[in-house]
């Protein structure tokens, strides 16, 4: 964890340097802001740990936005606990792609019936602007989506669609093997000269030229994206078994931090919510293709809709294949 250092109004912690305003992170205007969204949820959960390891100048509480945050904070502390009893309280932060939960959250506590100190481990993903997990755009990506499919989409998209994705970016298609090995990850070295040309023509990008060359490949990697996406769904199934298990794994020892902005009304506070899920509703029992939404249409066994989208994270049809579920 990041050593904490503090001036008169701004402290660092995890890389982030905060201030009292750094609160409008947590409100109905920032989650409006769909184009930060990202740097403001490293935001939101580097103030949350922060509360809960103490490195809040005490001073910031003096404001009743303030209050209100460390006191739902606290509340949810208490409800994953189950009480209050316990003396010590660490927030470890575990974002990241190797992780399926932001938080790490340890309780030190006394046994009452031994006496003995002892420690309670408790996983916390956090969701910004959502009262239950369904509110949330996802709630995991699993990484590598093949091993849950009847063929290999990689092994497919290479030798269906490569060619023309190198035609449009003008680039030398990478070798089979190499892209195969290097695929998963953010920015593959065998790609690069394509990626680059991608991000070129995309307007959400800081590398957009503008240029309507770099445009137009960039929306001809898009279609080729989705239609071969679409293609390879509708002749392979999903491994419902399979991503079950996942599932069920990867979220049973999750707990939910929901939190929820303040309202308009001037006296109302923020509210964070506690939830588990049933493992009933991660174990699928029926599954649909849909190829015109990219996605496997599914239902599990308590009766929720699961849609698990096959999509590219870091550039159509460049790099690093994945389902998002939600």
């Amino acid at each position: 964890m990041d050593c904490t250092t503090m001036t008169a109004t701004t402290f660092t912690y995890e890389k982030q340097t905060i201030s009292e305003v750094s609160y409008d992170v947590f409100t109905h205007h920032a989650a409006a802001d769909r184009g930060q969204n990202h740097d403001n949820n490293t935001m939101r959960e580097a103030i949350i740990g922060a509360i809960i390891n103490n490195k809040v100048p005490e001073t910031y509480y003096l404001t009743e936005q303030w209050r209100a945050l460390k006191s739902a904070v606290d509340g949810f502390l208490a409800e994953c606990f189950g009480s209050k009893d316990y003396s010590r309280v660490e927030c470890n932060h575990k974002g990241g792609r190797g992780n399926h939960y932001d938080f790490s959250v340890v309780f030190t506590y006394c046994d009452a019936t031994t006496g003995i100190t002892s420690t309670r481990t408790f996983n916390v993903e956090f969701k910004f602007n959502a009262a239950k997990v369904s509110d949330a755009p996802q709630f995991v990506s699993p990484m590598k989506p093949s091993q849950y499919l009847s063929g290999s989409y990689e092994e497919y998209f290479y030798d269906k669609y490569m060619t023309q994705i190198a035609a449009a970016t003008g680039c030398v298609a990478p070798d089979r093997a190499e892209w195969l090995k290097q695929i998963h990850n953010d920015a593959p070295a065998c790609v690069k000269e394509i990626q680059a040309k991608y991000y070129a023509g995309s307007a959400k990008s800081s590398r957009f030229t503008k240029a309507a060359e770099d445009i137009t490949c960039h929306n001809l990697c898009k279609k080729i994206s989705k239609e071969s996406i679409g293609t390879f769904i509708a002749g392979h199934q999903l491994n419902t078994s399979k991503l079950s298990e996942y599932l069920i794994n990867s979220q049973e020892e999750k707990r939910y931090m929901l939190f929820q902005p303040a309202s308009a009304a001037a006296t109302a506070s923020p509210t964070i919510t506690l939830q588990r899920v049933d493992p009933a509703d991660y174990t699928i029992v029926s599954c649909v293709p849909n190829p015109g939404k990219s996605r496997y249409d599914c239902v599990t066994q308590s009766g929720k809709k699961v849609r698990v989208l096959l999509r590219w994270k870091n550039g159509n049809g460049i790099a690093f294949p994945a389902f998002q579920i939600s």
